[in-house]
């Protein structure tokens, strides 16, 4: 028997885990959630991306529309440039558990040609096919070559001898032979207007959408920006809230008049940290704006800040200047987690709400 000693077993490697992960899991790829879609989810997702990214982020349409079902005419979810006249593309959903074969491409290619050739729908400027696993490699291959891509469909299309004939599925209860004017259409029909639109490229757009995370999870995915710093003057929009620490200070040297200029220098600098904070806080407002998704709003989280102070403020303290300390100091300490902003709030957040709150009169430092 041999004694060789083995060989001493490397330690495998920790995954790499964000703070989310290990508080909640991992997330699930996106392309395989995407992939578990039902056909009714896949479509409504195909909704959110061309809503939220291709018409409120980019500002590529004006109207997102979804049609499909029952006699959608081939379109599922159609975006609107302009609706007089109507300019629009087309978005073909199709969520199979492989990726596109021409088989599948046939039916909707000849609803579209009948439908725009009938005008009962518009022709749009791009058609393309929508699906989890993306189009193989055959059906690629056509959508490149838009000469083969007509030859093949009209193939199919006048092929009647297979069980299920191309010319009997485009309507219930009718034959939609492709003759006469019909075909003189489909001819001289511009088929590079077929494409296709990768899933990962959906994907990648989504998520700089405020729904990606309710889709996916994993947390917010908008890059947060620097504070805000304050200018040197105070804008209109901070008014209140400077003349409420005015008020304060006055109270607290006793004096009946006092402004910034004239401000002792502890005062000067409590005044500077304050609208420091005050932007600190207006840095995560503006960011939940286009960030948040659905329930939650900013105001979530200024009414926990309330809730939490409030009781704090209605003491009855010394003076204004110790009231504002006092609730300020309260503020710092505070840990919000039951929002999706958490993770970007820290202490001068929570400071600076307070001052938000000043000044929206909703807090105030001398009573």
């Amino acid at each position: 028997m041999s004694t060789t000693p083995l060989p001493p077993i490397a330690k495998p490697p920790a995954p790499n885990a964000s703070l989310y992960d290990i508080l909640n899991g991992p997330s699930m790829d996106p392309l395989k959630r995407v992939a578990s879609f039902s056909d009714d989810e896949f479509e409504a997702f195909i909704e959110e991306w061309a809503y939220e990214y291709l018409q409120e982020l980019s500002g590529k349409y004006i109207q997102v529309s979804r049609y499909g079902g029952a006699g959608d005419k081939g379109r599922d979810i159609v975006c609107y440039k302009s609706l007089n006249p109507v300019k629009c593309d087309v978005f073909q959903c199709k969520r199979y558990g492989d990726p596109l074969a021409p088989s599948d491409a046939w039916i909707e290619l000849a609803k579209l040609c009948y439908n725009t050739h009938k005008k009962l729908i518009p022709l749009p400027a791009e058609y393309r096919f929508v699906a989890p696993h993306n189009v193989g490699p055959k059906l690629g291959s056509l959508l490149e070559d838009p000469i083969k891509l007509r030859s093949e469909l009209i193939t199919q299309w006048q092929n009647t001898t297979v069980k299920q004939p191309l010319c009997s599925q485009l309507i219930s209860g009718q034959k939609i032979e492709l003759k006469g004017s019909l075909l003189t259409y489909v001819q001289k029909f511009d088929f590079s207007i077929v494409q296709s639109k990768p899933m990962h490229e959906v994907v990648a757009e989504f998520r700089k959408t405020s729904r990606y995370a309710a889709r996916f999870g994993g947390g917010l995915t908008k890059p947060f920006p620097p504070d805000k710093l304050p200018p040197s003057a105070p804008t209109a929009d901070e008014l209140v809230y400077v003349e409420a620490l005015l008020d304060a200070y006055r109270d607290h040297l006793k004096l009946p008049t006092l402004d910034v200029s004239t401000l002792p220098t502890n005062l000067a600098r409590h005044y500077e940290r304050s609208r420091e904070r005050f932007y600190c806080a207006e840095t995560i407002r503006e960011f939940a704006k286009d960030s948040l998704p659905q329930p939650f709003t900013y105001e979530d989280v200024t009414n926990s800040v309330y809730d939490a102070v409030v009781e704090i403020e209605q003491k009855p303290w010394p003076c204004g200047y110790t009231r504002v300390n006092e609730v300020i100091t309260a503020a710092g300490l505070l840990t919000i987690t039951n929002s999706p902003l958490s993770g970007f709030l820290k202490p001068k957040s929570y400071q600076g709400v307070c001052h938000q709150l000043a000044n929206a009169k909703r807090l105030k430092w001398v009573h």
